[in-house]
């Protein structure tokens, strides 16, 4: 199991961690089952199984919604 910790700014995932804002993407193979957190730079920031986590679903929901309001504040 993968220790994962998500905070308002940062995701963290076996001690490796991101801002949230430098998230650009999550690519997801259904066929092999994986998935791929990119940066904004085009690196991959993690790979894990698609069921390596409870619900990848909320985990993608989750970041988006973070860069959501992110992105609000800073317009303010």
């Amino acid at each position: 199991m993968q220790r994962i910790e998500h905070t308002r700014g940062h995701l963290t995932i076996e001690g490796k961690s991101i801002a949230i804002g430098r998230i650009a993407d999550v690519a997801s193979n259904l066929w092999a089952e994986r998935s791929q957190i990119l940066d904004v730079d085009g690196g991959v920031f993690h790979t894990m199984h698609s069921n390596a986590v409870m619900s990848f679903d909320v985990l993608v929901t989750l970041i988006a919604r973070l860069q959501q309001d992110a992105a609000s504040a800073a317009r303010v």
